[in-house]
């Protein structure tokens, strides 16, 4: 008996099966973690991502404005103390860029990238009951055979697309903050509409505001928003690629209560603001 998630005609022709332990589904946060601890325990593990490099949600949320919604020492992996002692965070609430260089300090730190591969999208995956193991397929034509498949999507980095009734006759400029272009978009003195108010639409409304020439923001339900004050650490981004001392930079710091930008619907207690907590923001220019 087989149970079959979904069907890729055609790939019975495919090259020869891989065999693998176990396969890791995504190459951001969890997914590097998951295929790190995996490999440790001496299994045959590779993880597949369809983004062209690690990151995850950190790779594809490049909107104006993404950042960490918590405070930069809570976001580390835990299991390695001279992994996050090596590292040193420029501001409180790191943006983008510097998280998306922080994985990659990691990924190259615990040489996952020999078991990435990229730019491959999982098409299909079946578990076959009689001999207690999967079947799984890509959109390159592999075709794996594996124990074990560790799913690490996330939530937070497939787009809410085709959500507006004729937008295909847009003749302007649209775009998702979660697929947004890595060379940017032009706003300066456009006619710029943002649909949303998330912690997303936040963080884009308040770094596009001063830039577009009007600027229209639509929403449904009115939030509370609180300065971020985020500060600079008093440092620069740095990492160091051999072992740490104990004595490695990287010290915490303590929190101090109400600093953060936050962003909650009424009757709500506010949370902070979220950086790429929103996949159906989107952004519309034009002249």
């Amino acid at each position: 008996m087989t149970v079959d998630t979904a069907t890729t005609p055609g790939v019975e022709d495919a090259a020869a099966t891989r065999e693998l332990d176990a396969l890791v589904i995504g190459a951001g946060v969890a997914g590097l973690y998951q295929l790190h601890q995996l490999r440790s325990q001496g299994l045959r593990v590779r993880a597949y991502d369809a983004a062209s490099d690690v990151g995850g949600t950190w790779y594809w949320n490049r909107y104006p404005g993404a950042r960490f919604d918590s405070e930069a020492y809570i976001y580390q992996y835990l299991f390695d103390e001279a992994l996050y002692k090596d590292w040193s965070w420029s501001h409180r609430f790191p943006d983008q860029p510097e998280i998306e260089r922080w994985l990659h300090y990691v990924t190259d730190r615990l040489d996952l990238r020999r078991d990435i591969q990229f730019s491959t999208v999982v098409t299909s995956a079946r578990w076959d009951e009689d001999r207690n193991r999967w079947t799984v397929r890509t959109d390159t034509g592999e075709t794996i055979d594996t124990q074990f498949v560790v799913t690490c999507c996330g939530m937070l980095s497939a787009p809410l697309t085709n959500g507006f009734e004729g937008q295909d006759s847009f003749r302007g400029t649209l775009v998702y903050t979660a697929r947004y272009p890595k060379e940017g978009v032009e706003v300066e003195g456009k006619r710029v509409g943002v649909v949303g108010i998330g912690a997303t639409g936040i963080q884009v409304i308040q770094t596009v505001a001063d830039k577009a020439g009007h600027l229209t923001v639509f929403a449904r339900t009115p939030q509370y928003v609180l300065p971020r004050r985020t500060r600079s650490t008093g440092r620069t981004t740095s990492r160091r690629t051999s072992p740490a001392s104990t004595s490695s930079p990287g010290r915490c710091r303590t929190p101090s209560p109400a600093s953060s930008t936050t962003s909650s619907t009424p009757g709500r207690t506010a949370r902070p603001s979220s950086g790429a907590r929103s996949s159906r923001t989107s952004t519309r220019t034009g002249r």
